[in-house]
Order: structure tokens, then sequence, then C-alpha cells
């Protein structure tokens, strides 16, 4: 079985929860392909149907269902600490860029931070996102400022999109 690292385990939670709602834990067995482009991992329709096989049972997937999935479609792969390897690469780009936002180094983005950092880094190319919106939607707990964690699922939701 494949041992996730904590962050890895973390930012692989943060992603699944994309796919779910307050209300439901799960997501839906035709939403695991999108989880996993999420993650990095482009995998075919017949590939993703073979590993929903054992799962043929259950109505959605929850997260530990989850995990056994993913654990797997990586022990199937060549190089099984790739796709790990890919989340801790999102991972670490995403903290960089979280970093050099985060002016006042309080580990967290206010509006300002967030629209003058998304200038800086993407220059001209930012007058097409919508930050207000973009922030509205990330600050998941609503205290008015973006945390990390916040941060690396809103942008895994917007490549979503």
């Amino acid at each position: 079985m494949t041992t996730f690292e904590r962050e890895e385990l973390l930012q692989i939670k943060n992603i699944f929860s994309t796919f779910t709602s307050e209300s439901n834990t799960y997501i839906d067995k035709e939403d695991v392909s999108d989880v996993f482009k999420k993650l990095g991992l482009h995998r075919s329709k017949s590939h993703i149907s073979k590993l929903l096989l054992p799962f043929s049972e259950l109505e959605g997937l929850d997260f530990p269902n989850f995990l056994l999935l993913l654990d797997q479609d990586i022990s199937e792969q060549e190089n099984p600490r790739k796709c790990a390897r890919m989340i801790s690469e999102f991972s670490e780009e995403a903290s960089r860029a979280f970093d050099q936002m985060d002016k006042d180094h309080d580990g967290k983005l206010s509006p300002k931070e967030l629209k003058e950092g998304m200038e800086e880094l993407f220059g001209e190319d930012a007058s097409g996102i919508d930050i207000d919106a973009m922030f509205t939607t990330a600050d998941v707990n609503k205290d008015g400022e973006i945390d990390l964690s916040e941060f690396k699922t809103a942008l895994r939701a917007e490549e979503r999109h």
C-alpha cells in the first residue's frame, strides 16, 4: 500500500472535497476521472472503469474508498511515486505563490494581497480573472481572508473550470 506524506494526504483530501458538499461526503463515480485530473493523473475512461469494479455496489466513493482506489492506480503505474510527486510539486508551487502574495507574512491573504499578487504573478493575464469572485469562493470559512489550504483548493477549482 502506498504511504502518502501528511501534506500529500491533505492535498488529496482538499481536492476530493471540491467534489463533495456539506450534506454529501461522497463523490459520484462519474467524478473520479475529474478528481484524478485535478491530481495531475490523466487516465483513460476504461482504466477508471477497471479501478471502479471493486466498488460497483456503492453509489459513490467516500474518502477512504477513494484512497484505496488511488492506491490501486498508483501501484499499477511504472513509477508509483510519480503520482505523489506531482501532487507534492503542485503543493510546493502553490505554497511559493502564496508566500509571495502574503506581503504582511501573517499566513493569510487579504482581498488586496490576492489582487496585487495575481497581478504581480500573471501581469496583464490577470485582467481576465474575476478576483473578487475567486476570493469569495476561496474564503471557505468566511473569515475575510484566505489561508494556504483555501488558496490551494481554489487553485485546483480554477483548473477544473
